[in-house]
This record gives C-alpha cells, structure tokens and sequence, in this order.
C-alpha cells in the first residue's frame, strides 16, 4: 500500500513529468477537471445495467452537440473501427459474425492519396480494404465519383487533412458520395475548437464522425460516434457490448468500456460545450508567451506563436525554429534533453508532430501546473544557448 508521503508514481518507480507537448496518448491524455473526476467517483458508487447506459448515454450526446444519434467509444479509433464495421454489415448479424472476413460484402473504402496518414489503418482493423485515389497533388471530384464502383462500402475523410493541396472538400465528397448511394466516414477526432466548428461538421451530411474526448480534458480511453440513426446503430451492433448477445460474436470486442468512462465522457461534453473558450486560450497563451520572452533574444533561434483554429487542434501553440548548423545542436536532441533532465520535460521536436519541419520544437501548454511555464523557460534557454 502506498505510503502518505510516497505517490503511486514514485511507488512504482515511475518518474513523473511536465507535459509540455499537450494532450498526448503516449502522455497518458488529459488532466481532469473536479467535474469529471465526481463524474467518474459517482459512476462508482453503484451498477448500471450498460447496455441502458450506452443507449442512454449514446442520446444525451446527441441531444447535447445537435446529431441525429450518437454512441460512445473507446476513443476515436475505435469509434473509427466499429463505424467502418457498421457501414460494411448495418445490424445484419451474420455479416457482424464473419468480420474480420468480409467475403460477399461491400468492403472497400475510398482515401485520396494525399490524404493518408497514420490512423487510416482503423480501415483495414474489421476486414475493409483500403482503396487510394489521385495522387499526391489531389483528386478530382470526377476521379472519386470513377472510384465508386460495386465493391465500394464508403469513404473515409480525415478532415483535418482537407487543406491538403488537392484535397475535394468535405462538402463536396459528401455530395458525390451519397449520389452514388456509399457513406462517409468522417475522422473529426479533434475538431472540437471553436464551437460553431465544431457543429457544422456534426451538421455537415455525414453519415458517421468519430471524436476524441482526450482533446476536451477527458479520458485518454474514450471519444464517441454521431451521425445519421441508421449508420450509429450499425456500429453499435459491432460494438464490444454487442459480443454479448447470443449469436453476435462482434469485432469491437476489444473496445471495451466500463460505466466510469461514459460518465465522465457525458461530464466532458456538458464542460467543453459550456467552457469560457477565450479564457481557456488565453492561459495557455500567457504561459507559451513566458517561455517565447525568456528565449527569444537568443542567436540561431527564431518564435512562431501559432493561434488555435478551425481544422487544427484546440490550443495555441509555439514553434522555436533553429539553426541547428551554428547551434551545434539539432532539434531531436534537445527534445531528448529536456527528457532525459530533471525534472523531465517533454516537447515535439525534430519532426516529431505532423508537419512540424525537423529544425523546429513545437510546445503547448495545455495541462501546466504553476510554475511549469518558468521550468520550461529556463530548461529551454539553457539547451538552446
């Protein structure tokens, strides 16, 4: 048992950190406000039966962002998962059963090339093939509407991904899509910020949208699906609650969650939604202006302070550029400094992040305790010196 005086880290051996890279997964997600933990401490005092509580919960979230229907996840990915399951099987129970196997099934799913990234595989996870079209300078929208063909169960659309040179816009996707009677999945895991953007996508035509709760101070575990009825109800049948049922062995199994995560994830909606969002950035950007002052006078090192915006995650960010010829030093390796130092201070760096050049360190400032701004400042200035 641990002590008073001994932490559950330390018992462990586990040495603790400042999160100067924001919310993270391998960081362990978000820190929780006293809202959600009394949220997830009330879920605790007593049993529920879960399917009511995810039918339940799945409404209040609707009811909440302005969809059609909803239900929750054990994160985006998941979410991801069980929606390409739902959109190959609907609630056919002997298609549900044959997944990963997918035989006799509609079971391609449309990426423009220019649009891969590293959660595409969410495709491939239930038994779907992925299908590119275009090519790194885009596609055309007549491209998308050549690819639809008698095999095609949807389209996959990471829409923080729609700047992208080329790219068809989403509104646009939707219209070819559904002309062509396939689905449109749509990866939203943290376009949460502002809040008129955050509808306009759940109001946009798409069939499915996965979200992150982490990216709203939620559980690192949990996000939710939303869309249209009959496409939320598909997935949910090949949700880990599904496998449950007699004769409905479904591929979400794994995805589990437990009645804890749910509330809390209910308890980080109702916040995110009613949250004074100017205050919320405004912090984060007094404390990145703390470490932007205290190294931005030095050689070889140039400041971008870039804001939070439609498409990009939810926070205010900075970049420190170097030169890492007449620095001596290159970005990765200060990264790996500052984690390696005392106390450990993780940041992005050396091409770490998407789209962060590898000369450059990205910092947020998302989950800092008091004085955390000074620590960072004063580590920094002295790898960057």
């Amino acid at each position: 048992m641990t002590s008073k005086d001994e932490s559950v880290y330390s018992e462990l051996g586990v040495r603790t950190i400042i999160n100067a890279r924001g919310t993270n997964t391998v960081l362990g997600g978000s820190r929780f406000s006293e809202k959600v933990l009394a949220a997830m401490q009330e879920a605790n005092t007593a049993h529920v039966d879960m399917e009511d509580l995810l039918v339940k919960s799945g409404e209040k979230i609707a009811r909440l962002v302005g969809a059609e229907a909803a239900f929750p996840t054990s994160g985006a990915f998941a979410g991801l998962v069980v929606s390409a399951a739902g959109i190959m099987t609907g609630t056919d129970r002997e298609k549900i059963m044959n997944l990963p196997r997918t035989k006799g099934m509609k079971n391609e799913f449309l990426l423009q090339k220019n649009m891969r990234y590293m959660f595409d595989r969410c495709i491939e996870v239930p038994g779907a093939k992925l299908k590119l079209i275009g090519d790194q300078h885009g596609a055309s929208s007549q491209t998308l509407s050549d690819s639809i063909g008698p095999k095609t169960a949807g389209l996959l659309y990471p829409v923080h991904l729609a700047s992208n040179e080329g790219a068809i816009p989403l509104a646009s996707a939707l219209s070819i899509a559904h002309e062509k009677g396939i689905a449109v999945l749509v990866d939203s895991a943290f376009q949460l910020y502002p809040l008129d953007h955050f509808r306009s996508l759940i109001t946009s035509g798409a069939d499915l949208l996965a979200f992150s709760s982490k990216y709203m101070g939620g559980p690192n575990s949990v996000g939710f699906i939303c869309g249209k009825k009959e496409y939320v109800e598909a997935a949910a049948s090949n949700s880990f609650l599904a496998y449950e049922r007699p004769g409905t062995f479904s591929v979400g199994r794994g995805y589990k969650l437990d009645r804890h995560e749910i509330t809390a994830l209910i308890a980080v909606i109702e916040e995110w939604l009613d949250m004074d969002h100017d205050n919320r950035i405004k912090t984060m950007e007094m404390h990145l202006q703390v470490i932007a002052e205290r190294v931005s006078d030095l050689p070889n090192v140039t400041i971008e302070e870039v804001a939070a915006a439609p498409g990009k995650p939810p926070w205010p960010q900075l970049l420190v550029h170097i030169d890492e010829n007449k620095l001596g030093k290159t970005a990765k390796q200060i990264e790996q400094a500052l984690i390696d130092g005392e106390p450990s201070i993780w940041i992005n760096g050396g091409g770490t992040a998407t789209n962060l050049n590898k000369n450059s360190l990205i910092i947020r400032a998302i989950d800092f305790a008091e004085g955390d701004d000074q620590i960072v400042a004063e580590r920094l200035r002295r790898e960057l010196t």
